[in-house]
């Protein structure tokens, strides 16, 4: 059995749908190797966007990224997954908070 190691990439251009005054946060399962789980641990404490919310002090951590693009967002979590002490990074929950309230109707176009 072959095991694929292709990673989807995020495209070189942003897309409309990156308005500004958009908010984007996740939340990440990460596992990395054991033996560099706490040099791992520092490079999340380096890193602006991240945060660390909890470990097993073994191999598996909760991680939140923000940023303000979809495009970013997808940038922040390549450079994660680069490490390499990471063996797995799983998005578990994705918040997309739009500030821009262009696109949706005020209450007198519905009316």
């Amino acid at each position: 059995m072959t095991v694929s190691t292709w990673q989807p990439q995020a495209s070189p251009n942003p897309t409309p749908t990156d308005l500004e005054g958009d908010w984007h946060i996740v939340s990440l399962v990460a596992y990395c190797q054991p033996e560099h789980f706490n040099s791992f641990r520092q490079h999340l404490g380096s890193l602006p966007y991240a945060q660390l919310h909890a470990d097993d002090s073994h191999a598996k951590l909760i991680i939140t990224v923000e940023a303000e693009t979809s495009w970013e967002l997808s940038e922040r979590m390549d450079h994660l997954r680069d490490h390499p002490a990471l063996m797995t990074l799983q998005m578990v929950y994705h918040q997309d908070d739009s500030l821009n309230q262009s696109a949706a109707p005020s209450r007198d176009q519905q009316q």
